[in-house]
């Protein structure tokens, strides 16, 4: 359903929101480590939520990727539209390029009210809220 890049996105958002600031840039490194992702991937992710101004980035000694209280205040549900387009949306869980109201596959029906209620919760839920509900660096294990 997800992309696992709107999932490392996600937590990699949650995490520099709750530990970055203009004062504390992270490296690509830390964040990796921290959120369990492979720091390659991260990279590429990070580069993007930066063109998509998710993220504020700077390089060479004393740089790092930050969020600011602006980013703080977006949505899941924002990062999900940037990382995997307005095609989630609509996708059918089964994979089927047709699949409507005329030409339901099975589980149409069970979906789009899962979907809705779904796309409800990230609309409502900002990334400061996700990173409030961390505890410690154990919420990425």
């Amino acid at each position: 359903m997800f992309s696992k890049t709107f999932a490392y996105a996600l937590k990699s958002l949650t995490y520099l929101s709750k530990q970055s600031s203009v004062s504390n840039k992270l490296s690509v490194e830390e964040i990796a480590l921290a959120v369990h992702i492979p720091q390659h991937y991260l990279g590429k992710i990070l580069q993007d939520l930066v063109r998509k101004d998710f993220v504020h980035s700077v390089k060479g000694p004393g740089g790092g990727f930050w969020t600011n209280t602006e980013n703080q205040n977006r949505f899941a549900y924002d990062v999900l539209i940037a990382i995997d387009g307005d095609d989630v949306l609509s996708s059918c869980i089964m994979g089927n390029k047709e699949c409507n109201h005329k030409h339901p596959c099975p589980l149409h029906v069970v979906y789009l009210n899962c979907r809705s209620k779904l796309f409800e919760s990230l609309q409502k839920t900002s990334l400061k809220e996700l990173a409030g509900k961390l505890d410690s660096e154990e919420g990425f294990i």
